[in-house]
């Protein structure tokens, strides 16, 4: 959609054809600006869509119209509600044959959107990013929500905003996308955003233009803050960047005191002794997590969430922003991690590194692969677990004593197959009495048999066993793997 109203290629540069970042655009309708934050699809970038949300006045919901509402979408559509602003769905697709808008109306109704011309406040347009039909009437609505809403900022007030993004450039350090919502900021200026202070060394626009100052609304990147800053955090301009720093550090300091103070270890009783020690021979899976900027990081957490198991704990020792470096390998090699790496490569010391030192670097450019990865990881840690299955079940019907062999069960398989050989039990009145024994000897008649079949005689004996009565079940067993 946004490829059609920008006339660009966005979307084909993003692996699979997927969003993965946050992106805001500027795009000039009819001698106004309007801001397109565009937030990803997946379902493992739920924090990256709130964000989105909580900096927007208008959120627009696009829903294929021919696959129909999908479970991000009602996700998306919850961020939207908690953000109170107005919202439009575009029912995109809408020149394929199967489109079905009335479906998609229908199922966000009953989420309680309710359209417009069903007699509710939300205004859905059908519309195609591939022929642009509708597009031109979704941009007017844009327009009309924002005279409505009496939308107006200010370029004579100190410059705020929020931030959309940010990510380390190994060349360059910390490059933070904003959105300057409010006055103008200029190259030189002080900001700070949560804990992190910087001054604006440099500001480029979309296209990497270099600028000057930035007037409300504009996205751009600037470069100067001292860390990575959360997206969605407000940004605003300081007088003394100095003094931020010791405010910042002194709020730290606390922070680390009482954290220090609350984890002091207690004595083990003898139970969480023998838990604890009980709990150093299982196996686990440790990783080192490095993405591209921070709310990938967060995706990629998101993601490693849905594939924790209790038999192999999942334990994310080290998380970080930027390529993968000496150290990380380093540390990978000292605790026997994994690295796994997300739209981020090693650099080429570390690849040196973890060949010598045999550490496992594993990079993805699609979210859904590396959950597939991970399962694949958890399952080849997982030892085999094998339950017992009944193969065959029997009921003695006569005992018979024969010298030099002792008590053979006359039996009438009533289900399964009984196998010479197979791990057998005696069970009576449904309480075992007999196990982790075996079918010594099996005869159809007086010829051996391997096997007998469900319906038919037979007589067994069990082994070091001789203790049998009528009506007593042997069990034959056999050991299946059972899948993790």
């Amino acid at each position: 959609m946004l490829d059609f109203i920008r006339k660009s290629s966005v979307a084909s540069r993003e692996k699979g054809g997927i969003t993965q970042k946050i992106g805001a655009y500027e795009v000039q309708v009819k001698g106004k600006t309007i801001i397109f934050i565009d937030t990803p699809g997946h379902e493992a970038f739920t924090s990256m869509r709130l964000k989105g949300s909580q900096v927007t006045d208008v959120v627009i919901l696009v829903v294929a119209a021919e696959e129909g509402v999908k479970e991000q979408t009602l996700e998306a559509l919850d961020h939207a509600k908690a953000a109170k602003v107005p919202i439009i769905v575009a029912m995109n697709k809408i020149d394929k044959p199967e489109a079905n808008p009335e479906r998609v109306k229908q199922q966000l109704a009953d989420r309680g959107l309710q359209p417009d011309d069903w007699g509710g406040d939300s205004v859905f347009l059908p519309v195609s990013a591939k022929t642009g039909k509708g597009v031109d009437e979704l941009l007017d609505m844009i327009l009309l929500q924002a005279e409505m809403a009496g939308l107006k900022t200010r370029s004579s007030v100190e410059a705020s905003g929020s931030v959309i993004e940010a990510r380390v450039d190994k060349n360059i350090g910390v490059l933070t996308r904003l959105l300057v919502q409010t006055g103008t900021l200029h190259v030189g200026d002080d900001i700070r955003v949560g804990d992190c202070v910087g001054k604006i060394k440099r500001m480029t626009n979309e296209a990497g233009a270099n600028l000057r100052e930035a007037k409300a609304l504009m996205p751009i990147e600037v470069m100067g803050l001292s860390e990575l800053p959360e997206a969605g955090e407000v940004f605003h301009m300081v007088e003394d960047v100095d003094s931020c720093r010791m405010i910042i550090d002194e709020k730290r300091q606390k922070e680390r005191l009482a954290f220090l103070a609350q984890e002091q270890k207690k004595p083990l009783t003898l139970d969480e002794l023998f838990n604890e020690e009980e709990a150093l021979d299982k196996k686990k899976l440790t990783l080192i997590l490095k993405a591209d900027a921070l709310s990938t990081l967060d995706a990629v957490k998101f993601e490693l969430r849905k594939v924790k198991t209790k038999t192999i704990p999942l334990e994310i020792l080290h998380e970080g922003t930027g390529g993968i470096t000496k150290s990380d390998v380093l540390l990978a090699s000292a605790s026997n991690a994994v690295i796994v790496g997300f739209n981020v490569v090693p650099l080429a010391e570390a690849l040196k590194v973890a060949a010598i030192e045999k550490v496992q670097i594993r990079t993805y450019d699609l979210i859904f692969e590396l959950g597939d990865s991970i399962d694949k990881m958890i399952a080849g840690l997982t030892k085999p677990v094998f339950e017992e299955i009944v193969q065959g079940r029997a009921r003695i019907k006569d005992v018979f004593k024969i010298t030099g062999v002792g008590a053979i069960a006359g039996c009438l398989v009533e289900d399964g197959k009984i196998i010479r050989g197979a791990k057998a039990r005696v069970v009576r009145n449904a309480v075992v009495v007999y196990a982790n024994s075996s079918i010594s000897s099996l005869k159809r008649f007086k010829e051996d048999a391997k096997e007998v079949l469900k319906g038919y005689e037979c007589g067994m004996g069990v082994q070091n066993f001789n203790d049998f009565k009528v009506d007593d079940i042997i069990e034959t067993l056999v050991m299946e793997e059972k899948k993790p």
